[in-house]
């Protein structure tokens, strides 16, 4: 049959292409599925490297979080390294000008103090060295006094006596300083 009108035409140029069309839908179907079927394996396949690829980075992250942990604990430690020895070092600047400032008039003054007790102690020193050469010269002079008055006495009461004993019978007469005791060993010394 053949179409008379443009009418009749179009309407089965229409169904041509809407058979056309549904012949392509019907295609379309077992094509979709394989490919909803290829995706979902593809997504099983990107699951799994996924989780691969997660375990690499949360890796990576957990490295990183460790070399920036260590980097901050060595950075601050270094830190306060840094600043302890600067607040000791000024500290000990401090403490120098302090000593320096406060404390040295004390010391000057203790110091000319001990100088002061030093100079008399050496004054005081010296008087009793004279002293005592005084005291020594003294007890020797008595001693020599007291052994000249000795032999003296000795000497008159020898005399004495024997001035006495030449005139009369024999008397005996001591001496009130007895006679100095020669040991054996002194007087053969004396004799050679």
């Amino acid at each position: 049959m053949k179409a008379t009108t443009v009418r009749e035409e179009l309407v089965v140029a229409l169904f041509g292409d809407a058979a056309d069309l549904i012949t392509r839908l019907e295609a379309l179907a077992p094509v979709m599925n394989d490919t909803r079927l290829g995706m979902a394996e593809a997504a099983k396949e990107l699951a799994a490297q996924a989780e691969h690829f997660q375990g690499h980075m949360h890796g990576i992250a957990s490295t990183e979080q460790y070399r920036a942990v260590h980097y901050m604990r060595e950075h601050t430690e270094h830190t306060a390294h840094f600043w302890q020895q600067k607040q000791l070092g000024l500290l000990k600047e401090a403490g120098r000008s302090v000593l320096k400032e406060e404390v040295r008039s004390t010391l000057n003054q203790l110091l000319s103090s001990l100088d002061q007790l030093i100079s008399s102690l050496e004054r005081t020193s010296t008087r009793l060295k004279r002293r005592d050469s005084v005291l020594l010269h003294v007890a020797n002079t008595a001693v020599s006094v007291a052994a000249t008055a000795c032999v003296a006495a000795f000497l008159v009461t020898r005399l004495s006596a024997e001035t006495a004993a030449s005139s009369r019978p024999a008397a005996s007469v001591e001496s009130p300083c007895p006679a100095p005791a020669v040991a054996p060993p002194e007087r053969a010394r004396l004799r050679k």
